[in-house]
């Protein structure tokens, strides 16, 4: 159920990237995104398996995995190597309050995936408008920096999308880190039992990984066994 928000790459996004950029590229330099903006149109395939390996080892009270060796995780530094994205700028989406975005109308209808809103722009014949530019940013960010769980547009982040569109640089790379927190953190909430996997297949294989903040979860008798 995690990987709903995965992104998929579609003929119909690469085609609306490609129509909006004459027009907005260089402001998307100017903000970071380009670098966003080009890893969206390549497919990255999602490693189901290898992911069930790593989750066991996650730690929601450290934000990192915990193997033997020490813990590891992912950085604002290696968020940007990766995507390029902003360190400056505010890196909240729920305290925004820019006096110069543009007030968009109130959506006629909730979208029921990203793919119907990139499609009511497909065969366009008109210029692209700031209107259009808002709502490009909305999939962008939200299908490549929040990733709500659910997997669908989300109008909480619509504010964000229209300041965007003024040219205002946000720290996308704080947001999109703290995003990859919560979904991390979110998966081992709904699957208890990856803690006790991950806990058992290091001893396995004769490794002695610490999880202070996975005790509650261990059933007594795993906790007298890893005492003896």
């Amino acid at each position: 159920a995690q990987f709903k928000s995965w992104p998929r790459v579609s003929a119909q996004w690469i085609d609306w990237v490609n129509r909006l950029q004459p027009r907005f590229g260089d402001q998307w330099k100017s903000q970071g995104l380009w670098s966003l903006i080009e890893l969206s149109k390549v497919g990255i395939p999602k490693q189901s398996l290898l992911f069930d390996c790593l989750i066991r080892f996650w730690s929601p009270a450290n934000n990192a995995f915990l193997f033997a060796w020490g813990p590891m995780s992912l950085t604002l530094y290696d968020i940007y190597l990766f995507t390029g994205l902003p360190l400056i700028g505010p890196d909240s989406p729920y305290l925004i309050d820019d006096p110069a975005a543009p007030k968009l109308a109130p959506l006629r209808y909730c979208y029921p995936s990203y793919q119907t809103v990139v499609k009511q722009y497909e065969d366009s014949p008109e210029d692209p408008t700031e209107t259009e530019h808002i709502m490009f940013l909305w999939v962008l960010i939200g299908q490549y920096v929040f990733c709500p769980i659910s997997g669908n547009p989300s109008t909480e982040y619509l504010p964000m999308a229209c300041s965007l569109s003024t040219g205002k640089v946000y720290n996308l790379a704080a947001m999109l880190l703290g995003s990859f927190y919560r979904g991390m953190n979110s998966c081992v909430a709904n699957n208890p039992l990856s803690k006790l996997g991950g806990w058992l297949g290091s001893c396995k294989y004769g490794h002695r990984p610490i999880f202070p903040n996975y005790f509650h979860f261990l059933p007594l008798l795993v906790l007298c066994l890893r005492s003896c």
